[in-house]
């Protein structure tokens, strides 16, 4: 809290870091809340930005704001939307972090998110994003299993899309130093168990992998091969 009114003060000097309540005018029948006064409030914002916090991790990677990526994102988005009108509403789909990130978006135009989904689905789809336990069995791992069978039942491609997919949990946050302390003493030793990741901005390709298994072939023709390529020309090819 200090750290934060620190910076705050720092950066907006003749704006105060507390807001008064009593600078605004409101209609008659609201009321300020009294010092100590519970909100009828029931939303849990603190568990609801720890859940944007992992999710800005899963997004926060240089490809997600290229231009292309995120046309093919967009178009994604719009067929994870049809699948859903598909299923009637009546199962729970999981998005790839790309469609999320645009869901998010979409999102954010409060008006034109209710009118789309009136329209598509003839109802407001919730964006329900409590639901984060990956161990086998789990409800998020049975719905993401059935969303990628029914898009390539549908679509005819993969859902997987590369660099949208789950990548781990977020790495230990740095801790912001206090007035006196330094970045380098609050971090743990060399050798300790901080995580980071690095940010170097990198090109993407997707690689789709097809494994053909062809039973009673003789002993000489049993050998496999993979092949790369790029732009329908194959660049190179590992046979064992």
């Amino acid at each position: 809290m200090e750290s934060t009114r620190r910076l705050w003060k720092e950066r907006f000097p003749h704006e105060p870091y507390l807001l008064d309540l009593t600078q605004f005018q409101y209609d008659q029948q609201w009321k300020p809340p009294k010092q100590g006064e519970l909100s009828n409030f029931k939303y849990n914002l603190h568990e609801a930005a720890a859940r944007q916090s992992a999710f800005y991790y899963q997004v926060s990677r240089s490809h997600m704001k290229d231009e292309k990526y995120l046309r093919g994102a967009e178009q994604r988005y719009k067929g994870f939307l049809h699948l859903y009108s598909l299923t009637q509403n009546k199962l729970f789909l999981v998005p790839t972090y790309d469609i999320d990130l645009l869901w998010h978006a979409h999102q954010l135009n409060v008006k034109c998110y209710t009118d789309d989904m009136r329209r598509i689905l003839d109802r407001l789809l919730p964006h329900d994003d409590s639901v984060a336990d990956r161990t086998p069995g789990s409800r998020l791992e049975k719905s993401s299993i059935l969303t990628h069978k029914l898009w390539l039942e549908r679509y005819g491609k993969p859902y997987i899309r590369e660099g949208a997919m789950y990548r781990g949990e977020p790495p230990a946050p740095v801790p912001i130093p206090l007035q006196g302390e330094t970045v380098t003493s609050l971090l743990p030793d060399i050798g300790g168990s901080f995580r980071y990741t690095t940010k170097e901005s990198r090109e993407v390709m997707q690689i789709t992998l097809t494994i053909v298994r062809a039973r009673d072939l003789p002993m000489v023709a049993r050998k496999s091969s993979v092949g790369s390529f790029t732009d329908g020309k194959q660049m190179s090819q590992f046979s064992s």
